[in-house]
C-alpha cells in the first residue's frame, strides 16, 4: 500500500497526457505516405516544443508524454471561450456581407 499514492498519480498523469504520436494520428490520420508522415511528425514535434517554450505544456519526467500546465489551461481555456463566443457572430457578419455582395452584384447585372 506504500506505492498507492504514487500509482494513482502515475495513472492520472497517463490518463490526462498524450504522446506526439497521438496528436499526429488525430490530425493527419488520412496520410499514408511515409515521407509525408515523417515531415508531419517533425512538424508536430516543433509545435509541441513551441508550446513547451511558452510553458503551456510540460513533459512528464522519464516518459514521452506531455501534459497541459496550469498556465496552459487558463490561456487555452480563455482562447476557447473567446472563440466560442465570438466566432458565430463573426461568421454571421461574414455571411451577411457575402449575401449583401451577391445581392449587389445581381442588382448591377440586371441594371
Amino acid at each position: 500500500m506504500r506505492h498507492g499514492k504514487r500509482q494513482r498519480v502515475a495513472w492520472a498523469e497517463r490518463r490526462c497526457s498524450w504522446l506526439s504520436r497521438d496528436i499526429l494520428q488525430q490530425l493527419f490520420s488520412a496520410v499514408k505516405d511515409l515521407t509525408t508522415l515523417k515531415r508531419l511528425s517533425a512538424r508536430v514535434s516543433r509545435l509541441l516544443k513551441l508550446l513547451h517554450l511558452h510553458q503551456l505544456i510540460a513533459k512528464i519526467p522519464r516518459s514521452r508524454r506531455w501534459r497541459v500546465t496550469l498556465k496552459g489551461q487558463s490561456i487555452m481555456g480563455m482562447v476557447l471561450k473567446i472563440h466560442h463566443e465570438n466566432y458565430p457572430r463573426i461568421l454571421m457578419n461574414e455571411s451577411a456581407c457575402l449575401v449583401q455582395n451577391i445581392y449587389a452584384s445581381c442588382i448591377e447585372a440586371t441594371a
